[in-house]
Parts: C-alpha cells; sequence; structure tokens
C-alpha cells in the first residue's frame, strides 16, 4: 500500500499546485477539511509536538524504518521511533508546504510530492459513508520518509 501511494504520489508532482486549490477531476468535496487539517499538521511538526501528532496518526501507521518497510502500531511506538519517521528532511517537506499544496484522490491527500499522506477515517461498519460530512476525522495514514525528494530537503540541509 505504501508503494502504492507512492505511485500516486508521482502523479501529484507534475503538478505545481494541489487540486485542493486548484480543481480537477479528481479534487474531492472534502478539500477544505483536509487543508485544515494540514495546517494542524504543519502546526504540530513546526512546534515539535509529538504528542499532538500521535494524536493525529491512525494505528497501524505506514512507514519505513532503517530502509524497511513497517508499520507503527501503537501511540508508545510513534514516540519511540518519532526521529525516524519524522526524519529532518519530512520535517522539512512539511514545514516548506502551502495549503495550496494539498492535493488528493481516492488514496487520501498529501503535501511534500507524497511524503505525508492522511485521510478521513471511516469507520467499516458505516454503509455509504459520505466523506464530505465532517464526521470523521482526519489522520496521517502513511510518512514515506525513504528518499525524501522535495526542493531545499536534502539529507545534507534540511
Amino acid at each position: 500500500m505504501l508503494l502504492a501511494i507512492g505511485c500516486f504520489a508521482a502523479v501529484a508532482l507534475a503538478q505545481d499546485i494541489g487540486n485542493c486549490t486548484s480543481h480537477d477531476p479528481s479534487t474531492r468535496p472534502d478539500c477544505p477539511d483536509a487543508i485544515v487539517f494540514f495546517q494542524k499538521l504543519q502546526t504540530a511538526v513546526k512546534a515539535g509536538d509529538k504528542a499532538q501528532l500521535a494524536s493525529m496518526v491512525n494505528f497501524p501507521l505506514r512507514t519505513s524504518q532503517h530502509g524497511q518497510r513497517v508499520r507503527i502500531r501503537n501511540w508508545q511506538q510513534f514516540l519511540q521511533a518519532y526521529s525516524q519517521v519524522f526524519t529532518p528532511q519530512v520535517i522539512c517537506a512539511v514545514e516548506a508546504a502551502k495549503p495550496s499544496d494539498v492535493w488528493g484522490n481516492y488514496q487520501g491527500f498529501m503535501v511534500g510530492q507524497g511524503v505525508i499522506w492522511w485521510d478521513q477515517i471511516i469507520p467499516v461498519s458505516v454503509k455509504n459513508p459520505q466523506p464530505d460530512s465532517g464526521k470523521y476525522p482526519f489522520k496521517i495514514i502513511a510518512v514515506n520518509n525513504q528518499d525524501v525528494s522535495v526542493p531545499g530537503c536534502t539529507k545534507d540541509k534540511p
């Protein structure tokens, strides 16, 4: 699934601006709420607020550690692995992103060329959910911290 999200991120690379502010056929109706979530996420990242970020994650979180794909299963694992998940390059990519960079499709929303993905978490028991209803919380679903390639965010210069 992480690989699939990465592939969809490649589609977004061709765009200079996210489809939440520059609409296209895949633009979702819940874009305004996704942008609000991104702004909260960005504030927490800038503040280094690990507890706030942990509360914004849907576990298990898909990410990588030491070059291996892993799932962070809970709040405690997230806090222990925080610096390996939110690397300086991931932090730089989130801090550098603007609300106009938010891009979404049926896989979720992302910024930073797919560095971080989030979506509404709708219980499986809900029949015919309305994703723009605001009833379901947005949560981080993946952090792609391998080979971050965002302008200005390199391994040498986070």
